[in-house]
C-alpha cells in the first residue's frame, strides 16, 4: 500500500464453498471486522471470478463498483486497482486490491507492479496452512476429522489447548507483540 502510494489495501481470499471472497488482510475499522462479497460482486469479486486485472480511475459510473462497503464504513472510494492472486496451478485463490492512489490515478506500471506482488502473495499463501484451508474438499474433511476445531494443523481436545488456540487467534488479529515461553521441544 505504501510503496504504491495507495490510501488503503486489502487482500481477499476466495471461499469457493460459499462462492465468496473475504478480506484476510485489510485496513478496516474494528467494527467492520471482515468484508465478504459474492464472486462477481464489486471489483474484488469481479477479479476473483474473471482473473482480469482491473484499473478503475474513478468509481463514478463504474458498474463493477460495489458501494456497500463504503456505506458501512463511511470511507469514500475514488480509484481502484485490483489483481488476481493465482496459485501454481493458475487457480485464483485471492485478490489484491488498492484504493485511492494519493497522487492521482493508478497507472499501467502500477498494475504491472501489483501483478508481480500478487505472484509473491501467492507463494506466501501456498506456504501456509491457510492454503490447505482454501483448497481442501470440505466433504472429506468433515468425514476425516471428528473434532470440532483445528488450528494450524494442531489437533487436540483438551480445554487448555483450546484456550491456547483462542488466545493465539486473538493475538494474531492484533498488532500486539507476543512472547511465547516454554521448554525446548514442547512445540511452541
Amino acid at each position: 500500500r505504501e510503496a504504491m502510494q495507495a490510501d488503503r489495501g486489502t487482500i481477499y481470499l476466495v471461499d469457493r464453498a460459499k462462492g465468496e471472497v473475504f478480506s484476510k488482510v485489510a485496513d478496516l475499522p474494528p467494527e467492520l471486522g471482515e468484508i465478504r462479497l459474492k464472486l462477481g460482486q464489486g471489483v474484488a469479486g469481479y477479479v476473483a471470478a474473471t482473473g482480469d486485472v482491473v484499473n478503475v480511475p474513478t468509481t463514478g459510473g463504474e458498474a463493477r463498483f460495489f458501494p456497500g462497503v463504503d456505506e458501512r464504513t463511511g470511507y469514500r472510494t475514488v480509484s481502484i486497482l485490483a489483481a488476481p492472486i493465482r496459485d501454481r496451478s493458475r487457480a485464483i485463490i485471492g485478490v489484491i486490491q488498492l484504493l485511492n492512489k494519493r497522487t492521482g490515478t493508478f497507472s499501467a506500471e502500477d498494475a504491472r507492479a501489483l501483478e508481480a506482488l500478487a505472484v509473491q502473495a501467492a507463494f506466501a499463501i501456498e506456504a501456509t496452512t491457510l492454503y490447505e484451508e482454501l483448497t481442501r474438499d470440505r466433504r472429506t474433511e468433515e468425514a476425516s476429522i471428528p473434532l470440532s476445531a483445528r488450528f494450524n494443523r494442531i489437533v487436540g481436545e483438551s480445554e487448555a489447548l483450546r484456550s491456547a488456540c483462542r488466545l493465539t487467534a486473538k493475538a494474531a488479529a492484533s498488532s500486539a507483540t507476543v512472547l511465547i515461553r516454554g521448554e525446548s521441544g514442547t512445540g511452541k
